[in-house]
């Protein structure tokens, strides 16, 4: 199974100043660096490189518990999109500007991740990127902001 755990940081809001914002690690990686290595090729193809991974982790509220989006649940204001999720944003505060997207599948033993999306450049190709399948009751637990193990 896989390992997902968050971490509280910072980030810039353009209109908030530094604001709380949740990083995602599945395995021990940040999933920002590895959304990056996976949409690099498609990026600089475009001759834009700058763009691979240029997301933010959401506000807490977005992902920890009482929260239920990444359960499955969608919610309005981060979750118009199909029957995805976002799981990371864009650094303006408008997630719909750069989400990455993802399904979330959940079950009584398992949660799984599966076909990550850039909405607004859907010929790359995330492939590469999961999926991902969590062990249910650890992934609540990290939910909860409980240490792991």
């Amino acid at each position: 199974m896989d390992t997902l755990h968050f971490e509280i940081g910072k980030r810039e809001d353009p209109a908030a100043g530094l604001v709380d914002a949740v990083g995602i690690f599945i395995n021990g990686r940040s999933l920002v660096d590895m959304v990056r290595e996976v949409e690099l090729p498609f990026a600089a193809s475009e001759g834009k490189p700058r763009l691979a991974g240029k997301y933010v982790g959401l506000p807490l509220e977005a992902i920890l518990f009482p929260s239920r989006r990444l359960l499955g649940d969608r919610e309005e204001r981060y979750d118009d999109w199909g029957g995805r999720i976002s799981v990371l944003g864009c650094g303006c505060d408008e997630v719909g500007c750069w989400p990455l997207q993802v399904v979330i599948a959940a079950t009584e033993n398992r949660v799984t991740w599966s076909d990550f999306e850039q909405p607004h450049r859907k010929s790359w190709r995330h492939d590469r990127l999961g999926p991902f399948v969590f062990e249910r009751g650890a992934y609540e637990r990290a939910l909860r902001g409980e240490p792991e193990g």
